[in-house]
This record gives C-alpha cells, sequence and structure tokens, in this order.
C-alpha cells in the first residue's frame, strides 16, 4: 500500500492557491456545520479532510475515487460511488454496498482502504465522520466503520500485523456500539473490545461519530479512548496500555466498511446499503 500524506489525499499544493482555498473552504464548511456535536475536534489544530470532490468540484468519480484510497484498497470499484445528498453534514456522501453478487465472496462486500495524512506519527487523534443507515437498514450480525490505525505503513488493509496499531468503531445488532482494538499490549488473539448496551445507530438519519485516541508511552499506561456517536460519550477508556516494547503511533484511518464475518448475499440489497460524510481527521 502507497503512503499518501494530507497534500496528496485533499489538496496539490502546486496545482495553485485556488485549489488550496476551496479546499479549505470545504474542510471549514463541514467543520462548521459539526461543530455542535460535543466531541475532540476543536482541541486540535492539525487538520485533514478525505475530501469527496475533484479539485474543479464536481463528485469524484469511482475511478477518482479509487485513485484517492491508493495502492491495496478493496472493493471500491465494485461497492461504492460518491453521490449528492440533500439531507446531510456535506453536500456528497460515499455510498457503499455491503451485499456480495456472489455468495461468499470477500472481495464484493462493503470496502477497504487506508488513509494515511499523519504519515510521521502522532501520539494522539480525533477522527469524525457521519454515517447515514436507511430507515430499512439491516443491522445484521454487526459490521464495521472507519478507525484508528498504526506502525502498519505498507500492510494490506484486510490483513492486520503482529506490530500494528487498529482501533475501529463497529455496529452491532440493532444499533448497539463496540469499539475494536488490537495492539501489541493487547494479549487476546481477538483483540479487546469496548461495548455500550445503549442504541446508539439510528435508521433514517445520519450518525455522527467521533472518537479520541492518545496512545501510551511503552510502560507507562497513560493511554485513553474516547468514543461519541450523536454527541453521547460511550466510552472513556483511561489508562489503555497499547504499545509493548516499542512506542506505537496513529498514522491515520483505516476505512474498513462492511458486515462482519463472510460476504453475504443479502435479499434486499437496499437494506445493506449506508453513506459515510467526508472522514476528517485532526492530529498531534
Amino acid at each position: 500500500m502507497s503512503r499518501k500524506t494530507s497534500v496528496d489525499t485533499i489538496v496539490k499544493l502546486g496545482a495553485g492557491g485556488v485549489v488550496l482555498l476551496l479546499a479549505v473552504y470545504s474542510s471549514a464548511a463541514y467543520m462548521l456545520q459539526e461543530r455542535s456535536v460535543p466531541g475532540c475536534m476543536e482541541s486540535y489544530e492539525r487538520t485533514a479532510i478525505f475530501d469527496l470532490n475533484a479539485n474543479d468540484g464536481r463528485p469524484l468519480t469511482t475511478i477518482e475515487l479509487q485513485a484517492r484510497a491508493g495502492a491495496g484498497e478493496v472493493g471500491i470499484m465494485q461497492n461504492a460511488r460518491i453521490v449528492e445528498v440533500g439531507h446531510g453534514p456535506s453536500p456528497v456522501a460515499m455510498e457503499v454496498s455491503l451485499s456480495a453478487s456472489t455468495p461468499g465472496n470477500q472481495g464484493e462486500s462493503g470496502l477497504d482502504f487506508a488513509w494515511h495524512p499523519a504519515s510521521d506519527g502522532a501520539r494522539s487523534a480525533c477522527l469524525r465522520y457521519s454515517v447515514w443507515m436507511p430507515d430499512n437498514f439491516d443491522f445484521g450480525p454487526g459490521g464495521y466503520l472507519p478507525g484508528f490505525y498504526g506502525n502498519e505503513a505498507g500492510s494490506n488493509p484486510a490483513a492486520p500485523s503482529a506490530a500494528g496499531l487498529r482501533v475501529r468503531t463497529k455496529w452491532q445488532r440493532e444499533g448497539t456500539s463496540e469499539i475494536h482494538a488490537r495492539a501489541p499490549a493487547i494479549q487476546a488473539a481477538n483483540g479487546r473490545s469496548f461495548s455500550t448496551r445503549d442504541k446508539v445507530f439510528g435508521r433514517g438519519r445520519w450518525n455522527t461519530v467521533e472518537q479520541e485516541l492518545v496512545v501510551d508511552a511503552p510502560g507507562a499506561k497513560d493511554g485513553s479512548l474516547k468514543v461519541w456517536v450523536n454527541g453521547k460519550l460511550i466510552v472513556n477508556e483511561r489508562r489503555l496500555q497499547l504499545s509493548k516494547d516499542q512506542p506505537v503511533a496513529i498514522e491515520g484511518v483505516l476505512a474498513s466498511i462492511g458486515f462482519v464475518g463472510q460476504a453475504r448475499v443479502h435479499p434486499n440489497p437496499e437494506a445493506a446499503k449506508l453513506q459515510i460524510s467526508p472522514i476528517v481527521l485532526a492530529w498531534r
């Protein structure tokens, strides 16, 4: 997987000040619309947005989205498209199909890609996006949404490394939530989960997810994880230990979007689609 910076995924500085100004305006407008939602974003200065518009302002084509996601992406050409929305936190969103076209084909359900704006690594980061689930959305067995990752530059998003860091949001049956973490200091083979019994993901509306991760120094147990959904703090984990012998760093966002487990053909494909707003990441 190629390493991409915020410059690669948002604007190309050499393309001129007008393009830069448009990207800054797009990011600011998105942040302004969401600023009333409690969370961590306002405490950070370095901010990047995975923009879903081309430099000329039009929505990305699927091919352009694939190029922006970078090498190693899975499922974008088959299952993603950029659509205009009149009811969301941004004018466009990424629509993702979660239903496989043939039984058991892992490559035909949802998508995976990694975005690297914090290319030098960060100890603290804040992530924000919104997800639209239609009125008839089938929560099924649960599924993955974008989250943090680190220490894995160059790896396949579908295959975590033993030294890597992954902290991802999941929806569960009937809209409850779970945060799933893998890290060098987590001994459990299946990682560690932080769950809530509250039904925080609602059908027929946009659900805003914001999460803040602070990684620990080796042996210090001074890491922390906070997660808000629709302004409600659902996870507040302190004294979190993620690093082991060597420090871990947050590199960016792992956009895994799809059902948990083996891909399956859904009897109603429209009930197995969702939309994701542009992803915003801040770090220090």
